[in-house]
């Protein structure tokens, strides 16, 4: 399971959740990072507070009201196999542009338009959001997974090593305490294509780091003592 869920901000304008109380949207924004791959979870009230909301004082009949709020305002199914409850929250994937693929194995199993019939009674067209998913549906998929891949590719490029100027090296020294010849370091790396040993370089800094620690002066003085004197010496 991914550390977080996708929210689309169009929730804000939900008429289904703005009909329910404050606290069962509580439940439903607590419980919504938690949801297996499918949008599932178990419905037991003492294991939703304990895991979701542990900092929150609602009790289990509470927490059980406002799970059957939600369900009858039809935010999430309520259903039963071979005795145990779960809940699913509906239309969840339509709203997730994660790789599903990607995710661990889920251990809840999921409702089917059968169960739901029999639980829920829900409507056709909310049974219809259970089914085989439609063209429109599959399509947006695509075009999500293809915006994920150019926004990789995008992340990519900007984490490419850019070579430090000579501003950000001063600056950097005189964050860490730390002095180089800034002049000999930029003569050295430009030399030889900003390599270190053989492999291209990938964080400047710590090159810095390591290159003043190599060229330290044997003076028996700390980095800080070394640069209040440097200090006073530009006075």
């Amino acid at each position: 399971m991914p550390r977080g869920r996708m929210l689309d901000k169009r929730i804000s304008e939900s008429k289904k959740l703005g009909s329910v109380s404050d606290k069962s949207k509580v439940i439903y924004f607590m419980l919504l990072p938690h949801l297996d791959k499918n949008g599932c979870f178990k419905c037991v009230p003492g294991l939703i507070k304990w895991t979701t909301m542990p900092n929150i004082d609602y009790d289990f009949k509470t927490m059980d009201k406002c799970l059957r709020e939600l369900n009858e305002a039809k935010l999430l199914i309520i259903y039963n196999v071979n005795g145990d409850e779960y809940l699913q929250y509906i239309k969840f994937r339509e709203f997730q542009t994660n790789d599903v693929s990607k995710e661990g194995i889920t251990d809840i199993p999921e409702p089917t338009p059968d169960l739901l019939q029999t639980y829920s009674k829900p409507t056709p067209d909310l049974l219809q959001t259970y089914s085989k998913p439609t063209p429109d549906l599959l399509q947006t998929q695509v075009k999500d997974k293809e915006q994920d891949k150019d926004k990789g590719k995008g992340e990519d490029k900007r984490s490419a090593f850019k070579k430090p100027t000579r501003e950000q090296l001063t600056d950097y020294m005189n964050e860490k305490l730390i002095y180089i010849d800034i002049d000999a370091f930029l003569d050295y790396y430009e030399s030889n294509g900003w390599k270190v040993g053989r492999n291209a370089m990938k964080d400047w800094k710590a090159t810095v780091r390591r290159w003043a620690k190599n060229t330290q002066p044997d003076d028996g003085l700390t980095k800080a003592q070394r640069a209040t004197m440097k200090s006073i010496e530009e006075l």
